[in-house]
């Protein structure tokens, strides 16, 4: 990229290829970032959204009825 700024620096005025490159440089940066955004969100939803979701069905009235079932067929046996 900078061989071309070079090429062509003898017809554009250093002024401008100063705020292209400086231009290029920044969506560079933020597509860069954007990235990272994004993998540290897949990450996130891998992670944590499982467990939140069990954590949620843990303190369904579903699942504390099968516990209490549990409990009381132990209760049963004794």
């Amino acid at each position: 990229m900078y061989s071309r700024v070079a090429r062509l620096a003898s017809v554009i005025p250093a002024k401008k290829i100063a705020f292209t490159t400086a231009a290029v440089s920044a969506v560079y940066a933020y597509a860069q970032q954007c990235k990272n955004d994004l993998v540290e969100q897949r990450a996130y939803e891998e992670a944590e959204i499982p467990n939140d979701i069990r954590e949620i069905l843990k303190e369904s009235p579903l699942h504390q009825l099968k516990e209490n079932r549990k409990r009381y067929k132990k209760h049963d046996d004794i």
